[in-house]
Order: structure tokens, then sequence, then C-alpha cells
């Protein structure tokens, strides 16, 4: 991307932000109890929070809820809070609203990204507040705001970055929980890319490798957009290995992480998320 390019699309972030102002823990990760069907033809950097000593929750009003939930009968309502995360915010309230949020462990909610050096890759981010004159800030300061330097390295894919967030978080050995979120009834985000990001669920490893990694997801068409999504619409890429099959809805019954995955040939992309929240009508 040149320079003019970049600049422009840090315009463009600027005027998202100004525009834009679970049921039960089903077990770990490694829980073999997943509803799958019969079968058919990625180094994590967990970020220390400054403020994870400090449960950081939404208000309940529905002045600061995302898309549905905030009042529209005819899609998203486009503002800069969501039920889950906004701008600001250190934490995403995936405790806050479970219905049991006791079986929910530690760092619940916490924020991270992992880039492709496991495999290879050299990808690295810089993260800013989102203004057209970028203030450098730490990750997990409030701000999903990045701007991605992209490189294969040594690998013979594409260089990638996940941004996601736990949902259930870990228990006492340090196992990652899954949690049923299916009551969310799917997801509304708000966000500016200037390529394609998929949204992935992630089921954790043992789940994962059944079935092959193709984890349901939906994509994110570069622009600048607020979208909802059903659970029914996330669903598993081809492979070309033999695998287990999982629907959306199933999925959604034992979510570990939730991810936005960048993969791209481009050298330089830019990516920012103003809002996430559930699907939910009320």
């Amino acid at each position: 991307m040149n320079k003019k390019l970049y600049l422009i699309f840090l315009c463009a972030f600027a005027l998202a932000t100004l525009a834009c102002s679970n049921d039960n823990v089903t077990g770990s990760s490694e829980d073999p109890n997943v509803d799958v069907a019969e079968k058919t033809s990625s180094s994590r950097d967990d970020v220390g929070l400054s403020s994870s000593s400090v449960e950081q929750t939404l208000s309940s009003s529905g002045s600061l809820v995302l898309c549905k939930a905030g009042g529209s009968t005819s899609g998203c309502v486009v503002t800069s809070y969501g039920d889950l995360w906004a701008i600001g915010y250190t934490r995403v309230a995936t405790k806050s609203i479970a219905k049991d949020s006791s079986k929910y462990g530690d760092r619940a909610g916490e924020l991270f990204f992992e880039t492709d050096s496991i495999e290879g890759g050299k990808t690295q981010i810089t993260w800013d507040d989102g203004g057209s004159n970028p203030r450098i800030t730490e990750f997990g300061m409030g701000y999903l705001s990045a701007i991605i330097s992209l490189d294969k390295g040594d690998m013979d894919k594409e260089p990638y970055v996940n941004i996601g967030f736990n949902v259930a978080g870990f228990d006492s050995n340090g196992m990652p929980l899954s949690a049923d979120i299916s009551d969310w009834n799917g997801i509304c985000i708000s966000y500016v890319a200037s390529v394609d990001v998929s949204l992935l669920l992630d089921l954790g490893d043992s789940v994962n490798q059944k079935i092959d990694f193709a984890m349901p997801s939906i994509t994110l068409e570069k622009g600048r957009s607020t979208q909802c999504f059903e659970w029914k619409q996330f669903v598993q890429d081809e492979s070309k290995k033999e695998h287990d099959i999982i629907s959306g809805e199933n999925a959604a019954k034992h979510v570990v992480n939730v991810l936005f995955h960048v993969q791209s040939s481009e050298n330089v992309v830019g990516f920012e998320i103003v809002a996430i929240g559930t699907n939910r009508d009320e």
C-alpha cells in the first residue's frame, strides 16, 4: 500500500470513529462431547491488560447496544457501542451477559492477538487510536485499530494475523474453557477494513483438529460496515482432508474464542473494530 492509500485508509478510520462514535460452559476445549456429524470428503501472544483486575462491563441501557438490540426493526443501528464491546473498553463483556457467570473462569472476555510467527511468518502489527493522526497505543488499551504489515517469511501461504477474545476464559489448571453462546443469536460487528476479513468460531484444539481446522466462519467484506449475522450463517470452508462436519448453530454451543482472521497477499492492510454486539432482540 503506497503512502497515499495509507493516508486514505487512516481517514476512513477517522470517519468511522466520528460516524459511529450464555448459557453455561460446556467444559474445557478438550471436551469430546461436541455435536459433530459423520465424516466427509495455526503463535499466540496473550497480552496482559493494564486493568485486568477490574471487570469491565457495558451498560445495559438500550442506547448502548449495537444493531438489533438497539431498537431497529430493519437491521442494524450504527452506533459506536455494542453490548459486548465498544471503543474504550479493555475487555469483551462475555461474563457480564452470561446466564451463569460463576462457571466462567479466569480472563473471560480478555482480548489477544496472534501472528503467523509460529509458522515462520514475520507479520507485524502497529496499534493506533483510529484517528487521522494516529497516536500509537498499546494493544488492549481500549482501541482495536491496527495497521498490519504482512510478511510471509518462510511460509508457503499468505501471511496472516488473528485478533480475538476469550469467551469463558481458563479453568484453575490454565485450560481454555468453552461456552454455550447460542443465546446471543449470532453476532453484530461494526468495523473498517481494507481487505476482506474472516470471523471465526474457535472451538478449541481437540475439536479444531477433528474438523481439520475448518472453523465455522463468515466474511466481513472490505470497507466500512455494520452487520449482524445469525449463527446458521457461519459455515466451514472446504477442506481437502476428511473431517467432521459441524453447523454454525452447534458450534455456537462450544465456543472457546472468537477470532478476526486477516490474511492477504497485500503488504500493508488496515483493520479497525468499532463495536461488537450480540444479535439479540432484547
